[in-house]
């Protein structure tokens, strides 16, 4: 299962504060230095053990014992950060939930240090108006968030008229157009509420006009926040508009260009453009390593967003380097904050390296995400990612405790309808017996998440689940479960970069394989085998599409993607069912806008994150009940389909087309003789073939007089059982599967002949080409001793890293 799907890459900040050291004497250098030492020892504190409750008040405020006069006697911007660090000890950090209860007079006392010590500052320190405004933005809201409403509009509302206001003067006052700037930025990765945000982007519009420099940095703040509520459309709309902004009034300026791309990355990524979002995160990357000085910081952040993404289409090599490439320049940045914030693409490394099955990378993770600062929810996804390691591995504490931080970052970090809610649900319909009701209802309730379409692979999961659960119940409404994940899948790969890392050590689809077989598995069960074969080909074409996409990555190729089909038909009674199936998903769609708006007007992140929204769940209730309603809808009203599929054509009389599926103990082979086809199940395991294929190409490296023995055994196993429905064939075409890939077939022996004395043999090693499809219309005739074959040979001449050139080809 790809966990790794619902890591939303943490976000990129494109302007970070710095922590310069004052200029000065001896003194003011040993009273900065200890002033950084309290800074070093809270900031830990403060962002981790204490904004889950682990800590306390009393600690907190020690840790900055003996600094309080050094902090009254300092302006540098680390002091400021530490008065402003000192608050955390009552408020929490980040809006973290209050400690306790506050009067607004013991608030007004709380903060009043600080804001006396503003008031004090040369006006020359230009940074004032930083650090002021965040100190600002932080009590409004604070006051927010302990229902201190009134005061803090009130406070918002005179600070920012009077600050625009001056801004509008003619001439515009340089200082409040700098305020505003700042503003703009100190909104960005707030979480803000959306209202606010929203009446602050029109007011600077209205003031400012859409296309000034100071709206822009504002309407980025607002993308970054669409994409945390995760909102991918609406950050993508919302970029789109800041592009052609940009490109009418700012055409020249690369720095604006470069923030937009940067929210554009994650944006993309979120609705599945993968290779668009992989473009933009390679370029973003090139041009902040061009900068000079290099901001470390910066660098940073956009290597672990392509690290995210490297997870997320499963290029895991590739994730394990631009994670190292965090790492390193976020140790090299200017401040606490940066270099501390390297814990994040540690995390990412040791997820793709537990996805890689590297030995030792399961604790490296748990280790890794014991010591995160803040329980993000970019985190959800190597918290599942373990969570799934140890279920495989056995190991229940680890389960517990992987499943118990899982449940953490989603209640801390999700709204209504974020499809992250879906994850535990999904995970425990996962865990449960299949046909289990308990799982089932689990498994509907994922899926209603998925049908609002915020999340493709977390879509085709739960649909995946589900039908595992309806299967044993009602085969019709499993197949169409099925069907719709695999569509998902199938829509999602067509966002994937065309280019793959060398390394790569799978396709994509690998993760939903045991899904995809058990699908047709279940569609031969149902004597469905015109779409089991439909559905062998489709996934046998993603893999041929992966190879493909793997070779041009590692030979810096390209290529188009013409060679990938429209996905799975639906029959009649199925497409029936989408159509009946639709008001529920727009019903979904329009509750999930509804609770944005209601979501966007509660003022702190908790709030936002922590309500309970009865609308929301009410929908979302209703849409799981129609989903099990349809899927296990008795057969009579949802008949089943007649065994065709519309594109597929019958063979001629003297061709036949044999198409294996090698499961764990069973062999299942589609054969199609003319227009007829036939089912059949050979009893035997993969791990059996594996030996005997293996024995057989040892054998035939070593040629002599006698045919070899595994020769003769895999005709009997592979060949024998079909022997019956070939009378009359002359060409026979093979499509294998596993091991059977490395067969060479036309050696295997009846006893009296090899295969390729009695019939012509192709062999399909990927998708149906326009050669097979062209073969019922010309057929190709068997070997004759008075007419030369037609041939057609394809041979590799090229290496690459995973690819060796076949010797003779050339």
């Amino acid at each position: 299962m790809r966990a790794a799907s619902l890591l939303a890459a943490p976000l990129f900040l494109f302007a970070q504060a710095t922590l310069a050291a004052a200029p000065g004497d001896e003194e003011a250098a040993a009273r900065l230095a200890r002033i950084e030492a309290a800074l070093t020892r809270a900031i830990p504190f403060t962002l981790g053990a204490y904004q889950r409750g682990e800590g306390d008040e009393a600690g907190c405020w020690a840790l900055f014992a003996g600094v309080e006069e050094d902090l009254r006697r300092d302006w540098s911007r680390t002091a400021l950060l530490t008065w402003q660090t000192r608050l955390y000890c009552v408020e929490g950090p980040f809006g973290g939930l209050p400690r306790r209860a506050l009067t607004q007079p013991e608030m007004q006392a709380l903060w009043q240090p600080l804001f006396t010590h503003f008031a004090a500052m040369p006006a020359a320190l230009r940074e004032k108006d930083d650090l002021h405004l965040e100190a600002n933005l932080n009590y409004w809201y604070e006051l927010h968030g302990r229902g201190y409403q009134t005061t803090a509009l009130a406070l918002e509302q005179r600070f920012v008229d009077d600050v625009l206001s001056r801004a509008a003067a003619t001439p515009p006052e340089a200082q409040a157009l700098a305020t505003l700037q700042q503003l703009g930025r100190k909104m960005l990765g707030r979480r803000a509420h959306g209202a606010f945000m929203a009446r602050l982007h029109a007011r600077l519009t209205s003031v400012l006009g859409a296309g000034h420099v100071i709206t822009l940095e504002m309407m980025r703040a607002h993308i970054f926040n669409h994409r945390q509520l995760g909102r991918p459309a609406q950050a993508l709309a919302m970029s789109d508009e800041y592009a052609a902004l940009l490109a009418a009034h700012h055409p020249q300026n690369e720095r604006l260009a470069m923030i937009n791309l940067s929210e554009r990355v994650g944006a993309l990524a979120g609705v599945g453009r993968f290779a668009d979002a992989q473009d933009a995160g390679q370029q973003l990357l090139r041009w902040l390593r061009q900068q000079q000085p290099v901001p470390y910081g910066n660098v940073m952040r956009s290597a672990y967003n392509l690290a995210g993404l490297s997870i997320e289409i499963e290029d895991y090599d590739q994730a394990i380097e631009y994670a190292q490439l965090s790492i390193d320049q976020g140790a090299m940045a200017a401040t606490l904050v940066d270099r501390y914030e390297t814990w994040l693409p540690r995390v990412l490394r040791a997820q793709a390296q537990v996805l890689k099955g590297q030995a030792g990378a399961t604790l490296a993770l748990r280790q890794a995400l014991e010591q995160m600062p803040l329980h993000e929810l970019g985190m959800a996804g190597p918290a599942a990612t373990l969570l799934l390691q140890a279920q495989r591995d056995g190991d229940a504490p680890l389960v517990a405790w992987a499943r118990a931080t899982l449940d953490d970052l989603v209640r801390r970090n999700t709204t209504a309808f974020r499809a992250e809610r879906a994850l535990p649900l999904a995970l425990d319909a996962r865990a449960g017996p299949a046909g289990d009701s308990r799982s089932l209802e689990l498994a509907s309730q994922a899926a209603a998440y998925g049908l609002v379409e915020r999340d493709l692979p977390l879509g085709a999961m739960a649909h995946f689940t589900m039908a595992r659960h309806v299967a044993p119940l009602q085969a019709h409404g499993a197949v169409w479960l099925y069907k719709r994940g695999a569509n998902a899948l199938h829509t999602l790969r067509q966002g994937l970069p065309e280019q793959a890392h060398s390394s790569t050590q799978s396709p994509l689809l690998a993760s939903y394989e045991a899904d995809l077989r058990a699908f047709i598995g279940l569609l031969i069960d149902e004597g469905r085998l015109a779409e089991a074969q439909q559905a062998i080909e489709s996934l046998r074409e993603e893999e041929l599409v992966e190879f493909r996409r793997r070779s041009r990555g590692a030979r810096g190729g390209g290529g188009g993607r013409g060679d990938v089909t429209e996905g799975l038909a639906y029959t009649p009674a199925e497409q029936a069912l989408n159509i009946r199936l639709q008001p529920t998903a727009a019903a979904l769609k329009a509750a999930a806008q509804a609770a944005d708006l209601r979501a966007d007007e509660l003022k702190t992140w908790p709030q936002r994150a922590q309500a309970a929204d009865e609308q929301a769940a009410t929908v979302l209730a209703n849409a799981a009940q129609a989903l099990r309603t349809l899927a296990l809808e008795p057969a009579a009203r949802a008949t089943r389909p007649a065994p065709y599929l519309p594109r597929q054509a019958a063979l001629p009389k003297d061709q036949a087309r044999a198409t294996f599926l090698v499961g764990a103990e069973t062999v299942e082979v589609l054969l199609q003789v003319g227009p007829k086809r036939h089912r059949l199940r050979l009893p035997y395991s993969a791990t059996a073939l594996n030996r005997s294929v293996n024995t057989l190409r040892t054998e035939l490296a070593r040629p002599g007089a006698a045919v070899p023995a595994m020769a003769q055994q895999l005709y009997r196993w592979l060949l024998a059982p079909m022997s019956g429905h070939l009378a009359g064939v002359k060409h026979l075409s093979l499509a294998p599967d596993g091991a059977l890939r490395y067969v060479p077939f036309a050696a295997l022996h009846d006893g009296k002949h090899y295969l390729a004395e009695r019939y012509s043999i192709s062999v399909e090693m990927g998708a149906v080409g326009p050669l097979e499809r062209a073969r019922a219309a010309a057929p190709v005739p068997a070997a004759t001793a008075t007419k030369a074959p037609r041939l057609a040979a394809f041979g590799r001449t090229l290496p690459d890293a995973r690819h060796s050139a076949l010797p003779g080809v050339r």
